[in-house]
């Protein structure tokens, strides 16, 4: 009888810790700020890809623009020779 009643008692006391020690759940504030942590997190990427093609579309108008130039600086130095002939008098 008392050896049935101390195992009774243990099993108890056993029950007692392992249901201390079991999951917790998320409070609403934590599930709030959590919410609101991945909000901003998808806006930051989503950002990060409108600048990523505004930087894709930079580059591309840069490539336009240095072969516009070159083109400007071959025609700029055919003028200068036909000047150059001119002015010699040919």
């Amino acid at each position: 009888m008392k050896r049935g009643i101390i195992i009774a008692l243990i099993l108890v006391g056993l029950g007692f810790t392992l249901t201390g020690c079991g999951p917790k759940m998320a409070s609403q504030e934590t599930l709030a700020q959590l919410d609101k942590v991945c909000g901003a997190a998808d806006a930051a990427q989503r950002r990060v890809q409108q600048l990523q093609e505004q930087i894709d579309q930079l580059q591309k108008q840069k490539s336009e623009k240095a072969k516009q130039l070159e083109a400007l600086k071959s025609e700029r130095d055919s003028l200068r020779e036909w000047l150059d002939l001119l002015e010699k008098g040919y």
